[in-house]
């Protein structure tokens, strides 16, 4: 998104402007607008050139889509702002433009939480509070700006670019846009592709005159973030067949190769994220992120090493495998033995991972049978959504070559636990791939390598989406789902 040129490369003999093009031309980059506000402030530029021979400023140009602009001149440092703009998280990284490498990462809850838990409540709410809505999001991403600029210790007017990857709710309330649209048939948003956009415009505080980049939708429920996550991969330059999946607020699948793209969801993140969970925590430092039993008690890990405080979606999907496995549970995730971890409370029977020091004020971890067999529908909401989408394809398990996992959530999963329990295909572990925040990393491509903007137009092109929900097939292959691992137990020959 930004390039930057030495002033060294400017000769006087032509009008200020043609003088700055030309240099510009010379470097390779043609039809490069210059706004007012840059010419302006050429002649001084022009007249410290004439008297310095090693001018420490160069020309910086931003891209706009259509071609470069420039954006000032400036002796540095560069640098961006990459944000996955995420229902119930939001991530944000700045890197440095001239290395590509990046300095620092924060994560912090959606400032918008308040205002509603899932993505519905907040469309709904916006119809008398959609200005309160933009502006508790903007004054959030600029306090997270604010933190990595410190952290870093850099200004914030030396961040010349940005990208954002959200889902497209998320991406209207940033822009201060009516998403009533996207929550009703036939989910039309008001926008598919927004321009590049100054963030003097939308309120970031960066450098006014940095260009920022949304990724476009494809659709009312294929986000920015999902088209991010297939450009992470490569999916789509792919002859062979291929499965992404996103788990996040939801869980989005897509499927394909580089001739064609299907995406559909299933409703696997709320459990998996802690939103069903009393005990859930999103992957975060003191969340349990790997649970096993031995010699019949529970055995632990957490991000960091720290106290544990929670227990993440990856450590749930271990939880649910090692009770299955050591016969605690039968298929319908009912506890059926009378093993000494089992407890009861004040919503029912329990297994405890985690006794509690402090008598006087227990904080007891621990998952209800309520909340496992939550987990047993959401696992087989995702496992049906890809099944679906293959055979709708005429295809099957069989035709997978790479899967790919994404989402926080993707960074501690264990494949084969997941298969345990009927959450994927049993299918060789060789072909999972685990990325991590696709989201992010999608953003942070666009940032260092521009060129990427094909990549998103070839996945927007290629792609359909399958609206499971009134999918005919979808509810009748569910119900197989609900057991562990799955009624027809040939699906799962590598467990049963």
């Amino acid at each position: 998104m930004l390039k930057t040129i030495a002033l060294s490369s400017l000769h006087m003999e032509y009008p200020n402007a043609e003088t700055l093009k030309m240099a510009i031309k010379h470097t390779g980059f043609d039809n490069v607008s210059i706004p007012l506000s840059v010419l302006r402030s050429l002649p001084d530029v022009i007249k410290k050139k004439a008297g310095d021979s090693e001018p420490e400023e160069s020309i910086v140009l931003g891209f706009k889509g259509d071609g470069w602009e420039v954006i000032s001149f400036s002796k540095g440092p560069f640098y961006g702002i990459a944000l996955d703009l995420g229902t119930t998280n939001i991530a944000a990284s700045i890197s440095d433009l001239s290395t590509g490498e990046r300095l620092e990462e924060l994560v912090f809850d959606n400032p918008q939480i308040p205002y509603g838990e899932d993505i519905l409540t907040r469309i709904m709410r916006a119809d008398d509070d959609l200005k309160r809505l933009n502006s508790v999001l903007i004054t959030g991403i600029n306090g997270i700006i604010k933190d990595l600029c410190n952290s870093a210790g850099i200004r914030r007017d030396n961040i010349y670019a940005m990208a954002v990857s959200g889902n497209t709710a998320m991406s209207h309330f940033l822009l201060d846009l009516d998403p009533e649209g996207i929550a009703k048939y036939p989910h039309v948003p008001v926008v598919y592709r927004p321009d590049f956009l100054k963030a003097r415009d939308i309120g970031i505080n960066i450098n006014p005159e940095a260009y920022v980049y949304i990724f476009p939708n494809a659709g009312g429920y294929i986000g920015g973030d999902m088209v991010a996550g297939i450009l992470c991969c490569e999916m789509y330059k792919d002859e062979s067949i291929s499965v992404f999946v996103d788990v996040g607020t939801n869980a989005e699948i897509a499927i394909g190769n580089k001739h064609w793209i299907v995406v559909g969801s299933g409703a696997a993140g709320p459990a998996l994220e802690g939103g069903i969970v009393r005990h859930g925590k999103r992957a975060s430092k003191g969340a349990i992120n790997s649970v096993r039993i031995e010699d019949g008690n529970p055995v632990y890990s957490t991000i960091g090493g720290e106290r544990p405080d929670g227990i993440c979606g990856s450590a749930l999907i271990d939880l649910m495998a090692e009770l299955f496995r050591e016969g605690i549970i039968d298929r319908k995730a009912t506890f059926v033995s009378g093993d000494k971890n089992i407890v009861m409370t004040d919503d029912g029977p329990a297994y405890l991972i985690v006794r509690s020091e402090d008598t006087a004020n227990r904080q007891d971890i621990f998952v209800t049978e309520k909340e496992l067999k939550a987990i047993l529908r959401s696992k087989g909401a995702m496992f049906t959504a890809i099944r679906i989408l293959l055979a709708e394809m005429g295809m099957d398990f069989s035709h997978i070559n790479k899967f790919y996992i994404a989402g926080t959530f993707g960074s501690y999963i264990k494949p084969k636990q997941a298969i345990a329990i009927g959450m994927l295909p049993d299918i060789a572990e060789e072909h999972y791939i685990c990325l991590g925040n696709t989201s992010l990393k999608g953003a942070e491509m666009f940032l260092n390598r521009w060129e990427t903007i094909d990549g998103i137009n070839s996945i927007i092109s290629k792609i359909t989406f399958n609206d499971l929900s009134s999918d005919k097939n979808f509810m009748k292959e569910l119900s197989g789902s609900l057991f562990l691992p799955h009624t027809d137990l040939s699906l799962f020959p590598s467990v049963c």
